[in-house]
Order: structure tokens, then C-alpha cells, then sequence
């Protein structure tokens, strides 16, 4: 169904925010128009809700990825001041995600906001590190490509046609064509 609610709800509406919005939407009907509110009754499907997230981030995978160690207690409380339920692992972090943090999927997501939250001035600056290993082009070798362009470049033409086939080919596919018959050079 496309309906308003399925549009909003579709673009990220935290589904945690609905009972919060359906007491403020009965609170202003009870002011406006008086009355008496009813029993909510809450009918919901478990599996079409977004489930819980779970996202975990290791120590030495953020050390690598921000080129600096940190506190484990700086990275804690870090995730809990985004709003994350945290708690410490043996080698890193266990992370679920608040239901209106959409954007917060993978651990590159964790990496990113603690880099983000710690300053990104307060991070080493560092060249990536590559190793580019040229390799010398083989100039007697001409490539197909490479000799097309030069002979375009010369004013040459490439013209594609339509192959030359055997007489009894020819008779199989088409029986009764009358074609042209050319001597081979």
C-alpha cells in the first residue's frame, strides 16, 4: 500500500517515535475537542519491523583505520553520547544501534562517528601508503588497439561486413540465393 504513513516510514521515521506520537496526537484531540481517551490497542508485526542492529567494532580495526589508538573508556563514552547502547568485548566494542540511527549499518559507520565526535583535527595526518609498481610498456609489441588508432590517425577506415563463406555453407543456409561468386586472391 502507498500511503503517507508507508512514504514516511519508508524514508526513515524512527518506528520507536510511534506510541510517543499517538499519546501527544490524544492529548491535543482530549484539549481541542474534549472527551475521554479509549485503551490503545497496539497491533504490530514483528517481522516487518526493523530489527535491532548489531554492530560490532574492533579495537585494532579503529587504531588501523584513524592511525591512533584511543581510550577504550574515550571510545565508550563517545558511542554512548551518540545515543548507542555499548558494551565493552574482549577485543573491541558491541554496538546496537538507536532506532533513529538509520545510517549506522557496518563498522565503518562506528569508525566514522568516533573519528567524527573526536575531531578529525586531532587525527595523524599520513599519506596513503601504496605500492605502485610500473611496468615498462613492451614498445615491439603493437597491440590490436593500439594499431587501430594509428591507422585511423593515417586516414584509414575500418569497414565490418559480412564474412565470406563456403558455396556449400551458403547453399545450406539459403538454398536458393542467387550470390555473387568472387575469386579468391
Amino acid at each position: 500500500l502507498h500511503t503517507d504513513a508507508s512514504h514516511r516510514f519508508e524514508r526513515g521515521v524512527d518506528p520507536a517515535l510511534t506510541p510517543a506520537a499517538v499519546e501527544r496526537a490524544t492529548q491535543l484531540l482530549i484539549e481541542i475537542c474534549g472527551g475521554q481517551a479509549g485503551p490503545v490497542v497496539e497491533a504490530l508485526s514483528g517481522d516487518d519491523m526493523p530489527k535491532e542492529r548489531v554492530i560490532f567494532l574492533r579495537s585494532d580495526r579503529l587504531e588501523k583505520a584513524l592511525s591512533k589508538a584511543l581510550e577504550a573508556a574515550d571510545v565508550t563514552d563517545i558511542l554512548q553520547r551518540l545515543g548507542l547502547d555499548v558494551s565493552v568485548q574482549e577485543d573491541g566494542w558491541k554496538v546496537i544501534a538507536a532506532s533513529w540511527r538509520f545510517d549506522l549499518s557496518i563498522e565503518e559507520d562506528l569508525i566514522e562517528e568516533v573519528a567524527r565526535v573526536h575531531g578529525y583535527n586531532n587525527l595523524p595526518v599520513r599519506r596513503p601508503a601504496a605500492r605502485l609498481a610500473l611496468r615498462s610498456a613492451d614498445e615491439a609489441k603493437l597491440t590490436q588497439a593500439r594499431l587501430r588508432r594509428q591507422m585511423v590517425a593515417r586516414g584509414f577506415q575500418e569497414a565490418i561486413t559480412y564474412s565470406f563463406v563456403a558455396p556449400e555453407l551458403q547453399a545450406a543456409i539459403l538454398p536458393d540465393a542467387v550470390t555473387p561468386v568472387l575469386a579468391n586472391p
